[in-house]
């Protein structure tokens, strides 16, 4: 794989969603109530999609931003600015390094000598891969410890009447039950796992909470809120070097739990709300959670986020069902503007040719001096010019009796211009002004037919 394939990648992923996370984070400040969870978090699976899909299309209007002083015609025009802008950068820091000292002088002057012998971007691709590769290895340790102490604190699966009741309820929300077991120790109940999820209950779980913890849980399941964490970690791990990513990844995690709850409450009496909100409250005593690490939902959080979601449950308000659908329009619409970073081939406009021109062998002098005089009637009844100085010569040798206003502009504007040459006929013009304006107008003639 070439560097330059990956640096195009990782600058256009990143640019065009570093803009669309902070477009996100002021949506959901502004517009959560109106808008609602669901249609953020499908603005949130957008960004992912741009973050974890090397696609570029065509772009009609993108060559505009190329500039000629990236010299690998591999590199794309955004990637190719900031090659540029990063060169202009060391250049003045190089500039200013001749007051500061040698030291910074010759840094600046060694990176961008890397910029552009391919040093410094092999470099930066093995510390890119390498930091890649810490990430995921710590991901897969920390989801192996997690499961592992699991399935070591896991005591047996639902039984009695609780499995009764949750089978009723799968029923009531048309899902397949899927596994639940009873964990001891066990802070909160998440759904774990990713092809074959199941839930994970705490054992001290009163069976009156344990419905509303069960049917929170399977509303993350009917959100597939397991693959989306997938995503999460995938995002997080390609593009571990910006701050962004993480920030939309803890904030997708939150806007999960809160479509989860608006799920669950869209068709609770008030009372059942005030009960969920109750469990809710009651795990956020509990301050050990899964962490956004771990591919695990859990109904732990924060105080601060833990606020927003009892007020979402008691007080929430269905979303604007035009103005969510008119977000994801035109949030789909700018996804695909964000693919487009790659130059449109450009497809030359085929004109009407002429006649291919016959070959004639010619052998004596009167041949060539018909031929040229063939061109010459030719350009005389187009109204054309010759400005080869090595054609003129030639013509004006072999043919030197020849009236020719092809070589003298002037007769063509006196074709175009017949009231001002009759002014001059007739004697009724100032003559330095005519000879100015006809200066003028020969200089115009000649540098139009150039």
């Amino acid at each position: 794989m070439r560097t330059a394939i990956l640096y195009n990648f990782l600058l256009e992923a990143n640019i065009m969603a570093s803009i669309a996370i902070i477009l996100m984070l002021i949506a959901r400040t502004t517009l959560r109530k109106p808008l609602g969870s669901k249609a953020l978090s499908f603005g949130w699976l957008l960004i992912a999609i741009r973050l974890l899909l090397p696609l570029s299309l065509p772009n009609p209007f993108i060559y505009l931003i190329r500039t000629p002083y990236a010299p690998d015609a591999a590199i794309r025009p955004i990637a190719g600015q900031v090659q540029v802008r990063l060169s202009d950068f060391f250049d003045s820091l190089s500039a200013r390094g001749l007051q500061a000292g040698n030291l910074v002088q010759q840094t600046a002057g060694n990176l961008r000598e890397g910029m552009f012998n391919a040093s410094l971007p092999i470099t930066l691709s093995k510390v890119y891969l390498a930091g890649l590769i810490i990430v995921l290895l710590w991901f897969v340790f920390i989801n192996v410890r997690f499961r592992r102490q699991l399935k070591i604190d896991r005591i047996e699966p639902l039984t009695g009447k609780l499995l009764e009741d949750y089978r009723a309820l799968c029923a009531t929300l048309k899902v397949k039950p899927i596994p639940v077991y009873l964990i001891d120790p066990l802070p909160s109940a998440c759904l774990v796992g990713v092809f074959r999820p199941h839930i994970a209950l705490p054992l001290t779980v009163s069976p009156k909470d344990a419905m509303h913890v069960l049917r929170h849980e399977l509303g993350h399941y009917q959100n597939r809120d397991h693959l989306f964490g997938v995503l999460r970690l995938l995002c997080c791990a390609v593009h571990w070097f910006n701050p962004l990513v993480w920030l939309a990844a803890h904030t997708s995690y939150t806007d999960s739990e809160l479509r989860t709850d608006e799920r669950v409450t869209l068709s609770l009496p008030t009372p059942e709300k005030e009960a969920y909100a109750n469990v809710l409250v009651l795990s956020a005593a509990r301050h050990s959670a899964p962490g956004l690490a771990v591919l695990a939902t859990g109904m732990t959080q924060t105080h601060k986020k833990l606020k927003a979601r009892v007020l979402g449950v008691l007080n929430g308000k269905k979303p604007l069902r035009w103005l969510s659908a008119a977000f994801a329009l035109v949030s789909m619409m700018l996804l695909l503007g964000a693919f487009a970073t790659q130059e449109a081939p450009i497809k030359p406009r085929l004109v009407k040719l002429s006649p291919a021109v016959t070959v004639q062998h010619i052998t004596t002098q009167e041949q060539v001096i018909a031929e040229e005089e063939g061109f010459l009637a030719e350009f005389i009844q187009e109204g054309r010019y010759w400005f080869n100085p090595e054609d003129v010569a030639l013509a004006r040798l072999l043919v030197p009796d020849a009236y020719i206003p092809a070589f003298n502009p002037i007769a063509q504007l006196a074709a175009q211009y017949p009231e001002m040459f009759e002014q001059v006929a007739s004697g009724n013009i100032d003559v330095d002004q005519f000879l100015s304006q006809l200066n003028q107008m020969v200089k115009t003639a000649l540098a139009e037919d150039q």
